[in-house]
C-alpha cells in the first residue's frame, strides 16, 4: 500500500492534467478485497468509463502460500479469477 501512495504522489506530480488521482487498496488475490473495492468504488463514482484489467503475477511470491484464500491456485487466481470478478462486479 505504502507503494502505491508513492506511485500515486509521483504521478500527480508530473501529470500535466489537474485532474483528480485517488488510490484505493485492491488484492485481486482475494475475492473479498476483490468486493470491497468494487462496492466501494460503486458507491462513490456514478459510472467508470474505462477499466484496463493489466496485472497479474508470473510466478509465486517469495514466502506465499500457493493458494488465496479462497482455496484457488494463486496465479490463476490472480490473473484471471480475479479479474473476472472485478470485471463482473464493476458491471
Amino acid at each position: 500500500q505504502i507503494l502505491s501512495e508513492v506511485s500515486a504522489m509521483s504521478v500527480d506530480k508530473t501529470s500535466p492534467s489537474r485532474g483528480e488521482l485517488h488510490v484505493v487498496y485492491l488484492d485481486l488475490g482475494d475475492l473479498q478485497s476483490v468486493r470491497k473495492f468494487c462496492d466501494g468504488i460503486k458507491s462513490k463514482y456514478k459510472q467508470i468509463d474505462m477499466l484496463v484489467n493489466n496485472a497479474g503475477i508470473g510466478f509465486y511470491p517469495q514466502g506465499s502460500s500457493l493458494l488465496t484464500p479462497q482455496g484457488v491456485e494463486l496465479i490463476f487466481g490472480i490473473n484471471f479469477v480475479g479479474h473476472f470478478a472485478l470485471t463482473l462486479w464493476l458491471l
